[in-house]
């Protein structure tokens, strides 16, 4: 990662030396400008172990086998929480922060550093808590311990939000900017970069297709995706992917 960014910060001053001259252009995107921006925005995850999170049929099939039991209770209880049950699904937020100099009027060289929370939300967790407080409550061996319900009926449908992931990465990026106007700057932009998550590595590839509008403060937007391979020592690897969208505010100096 240290070799990444000396290396990026090289590049980036040996660029600035050899395009001095001031761009005869006046867009907002020309030769010799710098640009610093802050990022974020949601994205829907993808991948294996992502679906498996969505598609847990743990708790549907305990449901169904309530359903048919001969207790009243079971019975009841399990059509209950059935019926409001929600659908698990996954949603990751992503931050940037990114730099980038105008080596020519249409090309940018920079660095930035990501951020990516991916969350499952409406998942089945079995709660320890719960169950502490089950076995050692007199409430639940006076009604629950006498309608028939077990501790793994109780527990089995709860549902709350998951931090499913996290990592972060350090990237080199590089834009290619279409004709523009002062004030307007359309752009599409390739990055890669090593990052780390908790337990393993992570190695980021992504594009994005978005502009800037303003200038010399100005605000953007943007559709990107990207793609993390995650390595982690105890389970091997896996890839996430992420699309969505995320605005900006910078400024072009």
């Amino acid at each position: 990662m240290r070799s990444l960014i000396v290396t990026t910060g090289a590049f980036l001053l040996l660029s600035m030396a050899l395009h001095a001259e001031e761009s005869a252009s006046t867009d907002l995107f020309r030769q010799g400008e710098v640009f610093i921006e802050l990022s974020g925005g949601l994205a829907k995850p993808s991948g294996d172990a992502v679906r498996a999170w969505e598609n847990d049929a743990g708790a549907m099939l305990l449901s169904a086998s309530m359903l048919v039991s001969s207790n009243n209770d079971r019975k009841l209880y399990g059509a209950y929480q059935f019926s409001k049950m929600g659908d698990p699904e996954s949603q990751s937020k992503n931050a940037r922060f990114g730099v980038e100099y105008a080596v020519l009027d249409w090309l940018g060289l920079g660095g930035s550093f990501q951020s990516t929370k991916v969350e499952i939300r409406n998942a089945f967790v079995n709660s320890a808590d719960l169950a502490f407080l089950a076995l050692f409550t007199s409430s639940y061996s006076s009604y629950y311990g006498s309608s028939g319900l077990s501790l793994l009926d109780i527990m089995a449908f709860q549902q709350g939000t998951v931090k499913f992931a996290a990592f972060n990465t350090v990237n080199f990026d590089i834009s290619f900017h279409l004709p523009g106007t002062e004030s307007f700057d359309p752009y599409i932009r390739l990055g890669f970069g090593p990052g780390s998550t908790s337990g393993g590595s992570v190695m980021r590839a992504g594009a994005s297709l978005g502009f800037r509008y303003g200038g010399p403060v100005y605000v953007g937007l943007e559709a990107f995706s990207n793609a993390y391979t995650i390595t982690l020592t105890s389970v091997g690897s896996t890839t996430i992917q992420e699309s969505g969208g995320r605005v900006s505010l910078g400024v072009a100096f």
